[in-house]
């Protein structure tokens, strides 16, 4: 485990104590087993970063080598967009989000979305708030330059689950090695917890 996890891991610790009083201290399993519970969440997630067809979105989304203020003026008119738009439609039905929906069937996910080598969208299982990730740390942090890492972001109150959600970015690589995207899951804290014994 790299250094920069085992740090997020350790803040994600003191994070837990804090919220610990959303569940009773007989019910709740304690950070240290919550932390492995998510350790061993990236361990799936990174299988599902090399999912041939999720691969295969991705590539075909780079090769159409999109600038970056298009993109810029997509994501503006996403988030004045109400409701979901064809457009959003598309990254919620494409072959790529088909798949991430039966990979991620288990309550435990909140959401999860797959992004390009700029951080446009390319798959999603539910809306997300706006369409270019580029300029956030999750994908910054998970493209890494193209030499890729893994990020868990500190969790936070998500208002539409009424949960505590933590979002675990990873790369996703080429067959040279090289990220060409990145995917990020959203994990329901208080379900996880529920499933550890």
């Amino acid at each position: 485990m790299s250094k920069r996890i085992k740090i997020l891991l350790a803040l994600f610790f003191i994070f837990s104590i804090v919220f610990a009083n959303t569940s009773s201290a007989s019910q709740d399993p304690g950070p240290e087993k919550v932390q492995q519970a998510i350790t061993n969440q990236i361990k799936l997630i990174e299988k599902w970063g090399k999912d041939p067809a999720i691969i295969k979105s991705i590539t075909s989304q780079n090769k159409k080598k999109v600038t970056l203020s298009e993109i810029q003026a997509i994501d503006k008119t996403w988030m004045a967009a109400t409701g979901i738009n064809d457009f959003m439609k598309n990254l919620m039905s494409n072959l790529s989000a088909q798949r991430l929906k039966r990979l991620a069937r288990s309550h435990l996910y909140a959401e999860v979305f797959v992004m390009d080598d700029q951080g446009a969208l390319v798959a999603m299982t539910k809306k997300t708030s706006d369409y270019w990730q580029g300029d956030e740390a999750k994908w910054k942090k998970a493209f890494n330059d193209g030499k890729g890492a893994t990020f868990v972001d500190l969790p936070q109150y998500d208002k539409s689950t009424d949960s505590i959600l933590v979002q675990v970015s990873l790369p996703i690589k080429n067959t040279s090695g090289a990220a060409i995207g990145t995917i990020t899951v959203g994990l329901n804290i208080d379900r996880l917890k529920n499933t550890i014994k």
